[in-house]
């Protein structure tokens, strides 16, 4: 599962920060220049109905490139090709694969090298290219580049806070963070490394639809990318559709690709219009890495943060009443009693936003908690970023219950309804005052 491999390259990572170094190797200009040729010539000449799509996936999105790329790597390191013409002889045949495996096998069948060794080397080429572990940990380190996990400083892989944060989750809520994170960072449906909301509202309505070819061979657009990720995070599924014959012959027209159960329950959570607190929290450390911030998860963690906070909340006149509250989350929180922690955590912010509230005079306190955050946050008293907080943290007790909550996931929402007071406390002491 997508989750987890990524997971284990994370952890990796974390281990050995020169894990899977990044290759300095090339393709050498004027053969890179001469492949290309030869793609887009046997492209023009063959006129496969396929043609175009294959252009869009192989050259538009790169996806030539990055084959290429490894192969070549491939045959100069492990097999110790060095001349022109060697690595051009076997790096166009990969092409010639690659036009059979997506042009429906419709073009001529390759004939067997003479050599039996040169038939092996292509044969290690080939598993290669079908997606062998060997290819398929520099697609999972990509991936996580992409989606701002972790990334190359020039020297060591650096692990983010979101990637810190990914490894700490369960296999459910791993999936529904990968997917959020995909979503924060969409750039429509010419995208491949982040799924557009769009498409997910679209697969959510629809349940299920139909493809004449299975989702192995769906052309490496945008959406071929997003199937294949959905499918390995169990969102979505396919099967074949098979239509009745002569007798009791059945023939494939196709492939049906559905929703799984799972994937209902994650997109309806993920797709919901109110703010989800995961999502706050996916938000909250993707902004800490656009600002270079501290990291949330060990700030929160440490010892000498707690007993700050805990003077800085205790002597502030904004916490009047619930100043109780507060000393027993604290507690409850370094005790890793996340879950009560949160009981007592989530009612004190509201009391916090009501005695503001009436601090600032803008009202009494018998309207809803969102009402006054709107007017807190008009009036400056609050950010935009604290009042979604304060909102997806009432959401968790409000949709969620406490009760149901794992610990795992309530020490994410005890973090979060930290930050919550910490930032409530700066807006009104120092910031707009």
């Amino acid at each position: 599962m997508l989750t987890e491999e990524l997971r284990t390259i994370i952890l990796k990572i974390t281990e050995d920060p020169l894990y899977v170094k990044p290759s300095a190797i090339d393709i050498p200009l004027k053969l890179n220049r001469r492949l290309r040729e030869y793609f887009i010539t046997q492209l023009r000449t063959r006129k496969d109905k396929y043609a175009a799509q294959i252009f869009n996936e192989q050259i538009r999105y790169d996806e030539l490139d990055k084959v290429l790329k490894g192969a070549y790597q491939y045959l100069v390191d492990k097999c110790g090709i060095s001349t022109e013409e060697e690595l051009y002889r076997f790096l166009k045949l990969l092409i010639g694969n690659i036009l059979r495996q997506q042009g429906k096998r419709e073009w001529a069948k390759r004939e067997e090298l003479e050599n039996p060794v040169d038939e092996a080397i292509f044969q290690s080429i080939q598993s290669f290219s079908r997606g062998s572990e060997y290819e398929n940990i520099p697609s999972l380190i990509e991936y996580g580049k992409q989606n701002s996990l972790f990334h190359w400083n020039g020297e060591k892989w650096r692990v983010t806070n979101l990637g810190l944060a990914f490894i700490k989750l369960s296999s459910m809520q791993a999936v529904k963070f990968l997917i959020l994170l995909e979503l924060h960072q969409s750039g429509g449906k010419d995208d491949v490394w982040h799924v557009s909301r769009n498409y997910l509202e679209w697969i959510y309505t629809t349940k299920k639809y139909f493809f004449d070819y299975p989702p192995d061979e769906i052309p490496e657009i945008y959406l071929g990318k997003w199937l294949r990720r959905l499918i390995e995070m169990g969102i979505i599924e396919f099967e074949i559709a098979y239509e009745g014959g002569v007798g009791n012959f059945q023939y494939d027209v196709g492939y049906i690709i559905k929703v799984t159960k799972f994937g209902e329950v994650i997109l309806e959570i993920i797709l919901d219009s109110e703010s989800d607190p995961l999502s706050t929290f996916v938000e909250m450390l993707y902004r800490q890495e656009l600002n270079f911030s501290p990291d949330l998860l060990s700030y929160y963690s440490n010892s000498e943060t707690i007993e700050k906070l805990r003077g800085l909340f205790l002597n502030s006149e904004i916490v009047k009443g619930q100043e109780n509250e507060i000393k027993a989350g604290l507690k409850s929180f370094q005790d890793m009693g996340y879950i009560s922690s949160l009981k007592t955590f989530i009612p004190s912010i509201e009391g916090v936003v009501r005695n503001i509230y009436v601090d600032k005079s803008i009202g009494g306190t018998d309207k809803d908690l969102e009402p006054m955050l709107d007017q807190l946050q008009s009036n400056r008293w609050i950010t935009k970023e604290t009042r979604a907080l304060v909102i997806s943290l009432g959401r968790t007790k409000k949709v969620h219950g406490l009760e149901g909550l794992f610990e795992q996931e309530a020490q994410i929402y005890c973090r979060m309804t930290l930050k919550a007071l910490e930032d409530i406390h700066k807006n009104f002491y120092f910031v707009f005052v």
